[in-house]
């Protein structure tokens, strides 16, 4: 998807910010859950906490891909001194 939406020359950043997150959303999770299992003594509540901050986290990747329009990221891939 991220390679259709931006152009070849700035497809790694793309890619790099998607991961960035993937990988602060794995970091947190395990702390996430614990906590709320230490709270409530419940693994459903921390599944149902688990579900709703990677929620947030689709919603906020979908907000960031619609805010950049194809002619922006055109915009973007092009040397400064282009500009």
């Amino acid at each position: 998807m991220l390679s259709q939406k931006y152009p070849d020359r700035i497809v790694p950043a793309a890619v790099g910010y998607a991961e960035v997150i993937g990988v602060f959303a794995t970091f947190l999770s395990p702390a996430l859950m614990g906590a709320v299992i230490n709270l409530t003594g419940s693994f459903a509540w921390a599944f149902i906490a688990f579900t709703i901050c990677e929620a947030i986290v689709l919603v906020v990747m979908l907000v960031l891909a619609r805010e950049t329009s194809p002619a922006d990221a055109i915009d973007l891939a092009r040397p400064a001194s282009a500009r």
